[in-house]
């Protein structure tokens, strides 16, 4: 396995997929992505409140509980969820 996908803490592979801050056309391809579930875990940050409303339509067609979403100002959303 890559070291850099190695958790320095323990040398176990991290759990979680994390998106922040990367262009909403970036963000939704990288969703439709099967590396995108892999994961135990994911974090979207940085979403617009527009754009919030299209990424929660593409995690529930897929394998993801959206376990909190978060607001800032009613503009910037996050998104933390499980992928079963």
């Amino acid at each position: 396995m890559s070291p850099h996908l190695l958790s320095p803490v323990n040398t176990r592979p991290l759990k979680w997929t994390c998106i922040a801050n990367i262009h909403y056309d970036v963000t939704k391809t990288l969703i439709f992505q099967d590396n995108f579930y892999k994961k135990k875990r994911i974090i979207l940050s940085g979403i617009l409140r527009s754009q919030a409303r299209d990424i929660t339509g593409m995690l529930a067609r897929g394998p993801v509980n959206i376990l909190k979403n978060w607001e800032h100002n009613g503009t910037w959303h996050t998104f933390c969820g499980e992928i079963y």
